[in-house]
Parts: C-alpha cells; structure tokens; sequence
C-alpha cells in the first residue's frame, strides 16, 4: 500500500511537470510608415529564461504563426535585410492565442555620388574605321561604273 501511494505520487509529480500549456502566437509584420506588409521576415521568440528559441516567417501578406510558445513572458523579434530589428515583450496567456502586429523602421543611407563613364575599345574604333574604308571604296566603285540605279540606293 505504501508502495503504491508513492507511485502515484511520483507519476503526478512527473505529469505535472510535464504537462505545460502552450498556445499558438500569431501576427502582421508591416512597413511602419506605409502600413505596408512585408514578407520574408523572420519572426523569432526566445523564452524568458532563453532556454528555447521558436521560428517563424511571415507570408505574403506579412501575417506569421508560431505554434507550441510556452505560456510565460517571453521576447519577439522580427529582422529584415533593409529594416532595423525590431522586438517586444509578449506575455502569452493560457486562455486565448497571443496576436501581435510588429511594425518595422526601413533603414535609409545615404550614398555618395557615383561617377559612370563609357569607353570605346580600341578594336571597336578600327572595326568602324573598316567599314568606313569599305563604304567609300563601294561608293568609289559605283562612281566609275556610273550605275545611277544604284547611286539613289547608296545615298548616305
């Protein structure tokens, strides 16, 4: 009977711990000045003790779902190539799916002038160079032959 009792305690102590609620965080990433949505971003949540690490990307239209977030406080943060890393405190609940809508800053440079120049290849002036001789030495020829039917056709 003793036995028995401290069976059962020990499985209900290990279920309790291992019973903990999840629930599913989902959101909009959007351009904070054009309210514009971005797709691609990466979405990650880092629980409060840092212990595990949840992915997500947005879709087209910027929404995301991250399945399976323990409940707890836990840290949000969407990173996109041209956008600064944005990030916020979450606190999901046991009750109801978390929804968080996390607008992005567009990073803007300046750069400066930048010079484009064109250059003919030495090979390429000689190539119309050649045809330039060609075209005279035909025009020469027709001359002399007096081919006026073709002189009206040769008229450059």
């Amino acid at each position: 009977m003793k036995s028995l009792l401290l069976s059962i305690a020990f499985f209900s102590t290990a279920l309790f711990a291992f019973s903990q609620t999840f629930q599913t965080v989902r959101g909009t990433v959007y351009e904070m000045e054009t309210n514009f949505p971005l797709a691609g971003v990466k979405i990650q949540v880092f629980t409060s003790d840092s212990t595990l690490r949840l992915l997500g990307i947005t879709n087209g239209n910027g929404e995301f779902t991250i399945k399976n977030v323990p409940v707890g406080k836990h840290q949000i943060i969407a990173k996109f190539s041209t956008f600064e890393v944005s990030g916020q405190t979450i606190e999901v609940s046991s009750g109801k799916e978390m929804i968080v809508n996390i607008p992005m800053i567009e990073i803007i440079s300046e750069t400066e002038e930048v010079k484009i120049s064109a250059r003919i290849c030495a090979a390429m002036l000689m190539f119309c160079a050649g045809i330039s001789w060609v075209m005279s030495v035909i025009l020469s020829a027709l001359e002399t032959l007096s081919m006026a039917p073709f002189m009206a056709l040769t008229n450059f």
